[in-house]
């Protein structure tokens, strides 16, 4: 459910271009930094609008990283990831403007067991979106339901690029963090659809310290 709405109107600036802001809605109660902002006609920006601000303390430069993961994937862009319209100072903290993603995240999915997935081909979109980075030399660590949405169109997008990683050389079984992303994902869907179910084991990563990883591992999912 979106937070509270200000109907206040302001200007900001995307890319040197004025933009006059009608409407900001706080998506997430508990992710202060992301906004939806609705705009009068711009050129070349849609009406609606995603901001995401730097956190004030983050690890890792992860605000850097992700500009520079949506810069490296720009093939993928409004494909299997949001389009990236911008960047600039909002309420002055740095952020990316972003395009909005037309759909429900799996794990606001997963929790109301009223709506019927086709798991087959919930199954097969996550594989194309994962491939997708696999084919660009991306590792995506972030394997949370709340960053794969599902689209009307029935294919999934992925959002919160923070984590993504372009590493110059890969483990043999780092090859595969992507593609066995998938049925962890499903695993971790099924589990938050029926809790009271068995637990499917999943493949588990962890990383040690940055750079260095160890060996997969398999643990029960977790919901």
């Amino acid at each position: 459910m979106d937070a509270a709405m200000d109907t206040a109107s302001y200007q900001i600036q995307i890319n040197d271009q004025p933009v006059t802001v009608i409407e900001t809605k706080q998506l997430d109660p508990q992710r202060s930094r992301l906004l939806r902002l609705k705009i009068k006609s711009a050129v070349d920006l849609p009406e609606t609008i995603i901001v995401k601000q730097k956190r004030e303390y983050e690890e890792a430069n992860e605000f850097q990283c992700e500009k520079e993961a949506y810069e490296r994937l720009q093939e993928l862009q409004g494909v299997v990831i949001p389009i990236m319209l911008g960047e600039g100072l909002f309420c002055g903290v740095p952020a990316l403007f972003l395009s909005e993603v037309d759909g429900k995240n799996l794990h606001d999915l997963a929790r109301n067991s009223d709506l019927d997935i086709e798991m087959g081909a919930l199954e097969a979109e996550l594989g194309l979106s994962l491939d997708a980075f696999s084919k660009k030399g991306a590792v995506y660590w972030d394997q949370r339901l709340d960053n794969f949405m599902l689209c009307q169109s029935g294919k999934v997008m992925v959002i919160d690029l923070e984590h993504v990683k372009f590493p110059k050389t890969l483990f043999p079984w780092e090859t595969t963090i992507n593609s066995a992303g998938v049925s962890s994902l499903l695993s971790r869907f099924k589990d938050t659809r029926e809790p009271n179910r068995p637990s499917t084991p999943v493949a588990f990563w962890n990383k040690t310290k940055i750079g260095e990883s160890v060996p997969s591992v398999s643990f029960p999912a977790l919901g």
